[in-house]
């Protein structure tokens, strides 16, 4: 069978627009994932913030009701303690220690330190550890990896927020 110019200048065509259609199925396939990546994201940030929503809230709701949060640390005989975690909610636990309450915070903890306000000594978690009668982490979410990190360093009970906040 002989082919002829018009047969190789469709075929040839129709390989290039074959190529095209490869190349242009792999740029959307990781366009697709790109997206699906920013999705998945954004949908982790939407639930820690809404974790954050709903301690915040219930943490107001216990206070307004004469229900302060240094009642936690008082019936556990907890007096000097280390936070972990200065980002906001950590700070806010600090301050609100700090407001006259018998529950003295001697330190924050973090990777990186937040506002400079809260707490006169900062440390980071792999600098030398000062004794304390636990260790608040107060990041929400799953702390399972910090609090065997700080279980390491720390001979005393690692708590989270949200278990003190939840449980007044």
């Amino acid at each position: 069978m002989k082919i002829n110019k018009k047969q190789k200048i469709l075929f040839t065509i129709g390989m290039v627009i074959l190529v095209f259609l490869c190349w242009l199925t792999r740029v959307l396939a990781g366009l697709l994932n790109q997206a699906k990546a920013t999705v998945e994201r954004r949908d982790m940030q939407i639930q820690k913030l809404n974790g954050y929503y709903c301690l915040l809230e219930h943490w107001l709701n216990m206070k307004n009701k004469g229900q302060m949060i240094e009642k936690y640390f008082e019936k556990n005989k907890y007096k000097q303690i280390a936070v972990y975690g200065m980002g906001k909610v950590g700070c806010l636990l600090c301050s609100e220690l700090n407001k006259g309450s018998s529950v003295k915070v001697l330190y924050g903890i973090d990777r990186k330190m937040g506002d400079e306000q809260y707490t006169t000594d900062k440390k980071k978690i792999a600098d030398n550890v000062v004794s304390v009668d636990a260790v608040v982490v107060a990041i929400v979410g799953n702390i399972s990896n910090i609090r065997d990190e700080l279980k390491k360093k720390y001979d005393c009970p690692v708590v989270s927020i949200e278990d003190i906040v939840y449980s007044l």
